[in-house]
């Protein structure tokens, strides 16, 4: 009978001190141990978040060059070559040259004839007057092309990011990689280089917001959709005085629940629940923080 005794209650004994021991190895960490990696996070997470799910990155100006639209004017001996512009003080202006060695003249076109100046060309019918004037063109750094998707902007060198791979391994330093594929990247990246051979127009029917482009050269193009909206318009704001870790969680996941405002409602606070994971010895952040 006191064998029988014993043995049980060295079975509690074993039973509990298991318990404690999986309990133990399951508890989250405190706060203060995760609290400088959390606020690395969180203000990390910041500049990301706009590429991922905000502005966006830096694209170029969809502008065309003008050049590309050159028409040829024969006026019974001479050839001319021109092309039209749009200036927003001058109004309609004339690029001509007769030959391609020569630099392009401009002229101005009214619908009036000027009585101080002799017009290179005039059409009284319909009301049209070309005078030659000093005129420097303006000039931009990179040009569309007719082929060239609609919805899609090309990234501009200003951009810090200008791959794919590239915003992938910022937002990887910053988010968990799992919550990132199962949450983030199927939206926002097709993962495919189209070829110019295939034709840039295909692009339109892309619904991600960004995807890579090679040109006829072979050299990658970052493009962004002109017609994704934002989802985040501005930076949410920690109170990290606020911050304490709550349950659920586990040695490897801590919940942490923060009070947050938006930087143009500072008064109007809202409590958000903010998961990190740890992989691979470090802390990421396991949900947005927008």
């Amino acid at each position: 009978m006191k064998k029988r005794i014993i043995t049980l209650i060295l079975c509690t004994v074993l039973l509990i001190s298991s318990c404690l021991s999986i309990a133990s190895c399951s508890k989250p960490p405190e706060y203060s141990e995760v609290e400088e990696r959390f606020i690395e996070l969180i203000e990390a997470s910041y500049e990301i978040n706009k590429v991922l799910f905000g502005e966006g990155l830096p694209t170029y100006e969809r502008v065309y060059d003008p050049r590309m639209s050159t028409k040829i004017y024969d006026n019974g001996g001479t050839r001319y070559y021109y092309y039209e512009l749009n200036d927003e003080e001058l109004g309609r202006i004339i690029a001509y040259r007769s030959s391609y060695l020569q630099p392009f003249k401009y002229a101005q076109v009214v619908k009036a004839p000027l009585a101080d100046k002799t017009a290179i060309y005039e059409n009284a019918e319909e009301k049209t007057y070309c005078y030659d004037i000093e005129y420097t063109e303006k000039t931009y750094d990179f040009y569309y092309s007719e082929s060239d998707a609609e919805n899609y902007d090309y990234v501009s060198d200003e951009s810090k990011y200008k791959t794919i791979d590239s915003i992938k391994m910022a937002a990887e330093e910053v988010y968990s990689k799992d919550y990132l594929e199962s949450s983030v990247y199927e939206a926002l990246f097709t993962g495919v280089v189209m070829s110019e051979e295939e034709g840039a127009s295909s692009l339109e029917g892309l619904s991600a917001r960004y995807i890579e482009y090679m040109d006829s050269d072979s050299t990658v193009w970052l493009m962004q959709s002109n017609t994704y909206p934002p989802l985040v318009n501005e930076t949410r704001i920690f109170d990290f005085s606020t911050a304490k870790v709550v349950k659920p969680g586990s040695k490897k996941l801590v919940n942490i629940e923060v009070e947050t405002y938006l930087e143009s409602s500072p008064d109007e606070r809202i409590t958000v629940r903010i998961t990190m994971v740890l992989v691979d010895g470090e802390w990421y952040l396991d949900s947005g923080t927008y």
